[in-house]
């Protein structure tokens, strides 16, 4: 018993006019896949018309406490895939006017009277945490930006008092984090304070040098196939466009944010003081960059 497809193939072979009417719309269906498949061939080995565009964030960073504030996003840049320079020498221009020149070194004189602190400018003081046999990650505590400090109940406090010579420790800086931090030590003598052990001292004077911002610079995402090698370019262009500013000192370009937070987690083990200091300035961050590139 023949089937309906037996049937059909018997018509066919006797109708000639059909037969060839459906080969040639077979042969205009192979053709148009064929035009598809180049042109996706001509958009992978031709590339100089696509036009992309990259949109960059600028986050700022305090490697003590994390990430700070939210991200700030530039002017998209637009061009040609073949011109990822003028994109990157954009882009560079850009995050140099937002971040601004560097700041100027200054100095804050600090008063005592009695057992409450006094700067000439507002200065973001921390106190020092003591670290003993069974306190292996002491706690500093941070208490902002501020130009008057009352010491008595800091004294009360055993975490931070050293008992040999009733001492506490500030951390002093500015608040842009540009700064080093100044580090100053306060006596207790009976029911008044001195900036030394062994004599009355209420008066000293601390000098503020500016260090380059450091700017971690993660490589620009793309969720494109064909873009992800132009990305990496781009990535790398604008690392060498920073670097030509001399304003700022770039991290390692194999780090990573997740990399720099367990950096910064270690850090925080550590007691706080001029070797820690000089330590973490080889991973400090005050910014991040990131980025996406994608076709406009």
């Amino acid at each position: 018993m023949d089937t309906l497809y037996d049937k059909t193939v018997e018509k066919l072979k006797n109708n000639v006019a059909v037969a060839v009417i459906l080969l040639l719309a077979a042969g205009v269906v192979g053709l148009a896949q064929f035009s598809d498949a180049l042109s996706t061939l001509r958009g992978i080995f031709s590339p100089p018309s696509t036009m992309v565009i990259a949109r960059i964030s600028i986050l700022r960073y305090d490697f003590m406490v994390g990430e700070s504030g939210s991200p700030k996003y530039l002017k998209a840049v637009s061009a040609k895939m073949t011109d990822l320079q003028h994109i990157a020498d954009t882009i560079a221009r850009e995050v140099v006017a937002e971040i601004g020149p560097p700041p100027d070194a200054f100095s804050a004189t600090l008063t005592l009277n009695g057992s409450v602190l006094t700067a000439s400018r507002a200065l973001r003081v921390s106190i020092l945490a003591m670290s003993g046999p069974q306190q292996t990650a002491p706690q500093d505590r941070d208490l902002g930006e501020v130009t008057t400090l009352d010491l008595r109940t800091i004294f009360d406090d055993p975490a931070v008092v050293n008992p040999h010579d009733h001492s506490v420790r500030l951390s002093l800086g500015d608040r842009a984090g540009y700064f080093s931090s100044q580090y100053l030590q306060v006596f207790k003598r009976g029911e008044t304070s001195s900036l030394d052990a062994d004599r009355d001292t209420s008066t000293r004077t601390l000098e503020f040098t500016p260090r380059v911002p450091a700017i971690l610079l993660t490589r620009l995402d793309t969720t494109e196939a064909r873009l992800r090698g132009p990305s990496d370019s781009l990535t790398d262009l604008l690392r060498e466009g920073l670097e030509r500013t001399h304003q700022f000192k770039l991290l390692d370009p194999k780090m990573t944010l997740p990399d720099l937070e367990r950096r910064r987690q270690d850090f925080q083990r550590v007691a706080t003081g001029p070797f820690k200091e000089q330590a973490i300035d080889d991973f400090r961050a005050d910014y991040i960059i990131s980025g996406n590139l994608r076709q406009n």
